[in-house]
């Protein structure tokens, strides 16, 4: 957008309109997909960002899940209690480079994410 400051000075504006702050990390997890309650895949990961209702992560290896598919997700956070994360999540998109946008399943109102994000 068009912004102009009250002493004549022009300069443009982007407003991000998320729910969430995200926040960029890098941080090791691993995903797995079931089927049935039966495990059907499991591969290592690269949290890359992170809010308290989803994440985005780099699959090591080029994985068969798809869009609408739901994983289980667990890793630890770097705080001072390297708190241990596990999440089932959905997921809503699949970048050409393999960066995996997820939703989780259950949004935490504040919790080790929250406090992990605000800390």
């Amino acid at each position: 957008m068009n912004c102009k400051c009250p002493c004549g000075h022009s300069f443009q504006a982007f407003l991000e309109r998320r729910n969430y702050q995200r926040k960029e990390i890098t941080l090791p997890g691993i995903y797995s997909r079931t089927i049935n309650s039966e495990e059907v895949e499991k591969g290592q990961i690269v949290v890359t960002d992170l809010s308290r209702s989803g994440m985005r992560f780099r699959p090591h290896i080029k994985p068969a899940f798809k869009i609408g598919d739901q994983l289980h997700i667990v890793f630890n956070l770097n705080d001072k209690d390297t708190s241990l994360i596990q999440k089932k999540a959905l997921i809503m998109n699949i970048s050409d480079e393999m960066n995996v946008g997820l939703e989780f399943c259950q949004k935490e109102t504040y919790g080790k994410i929250g406090a992990y994000l605000f800390g």
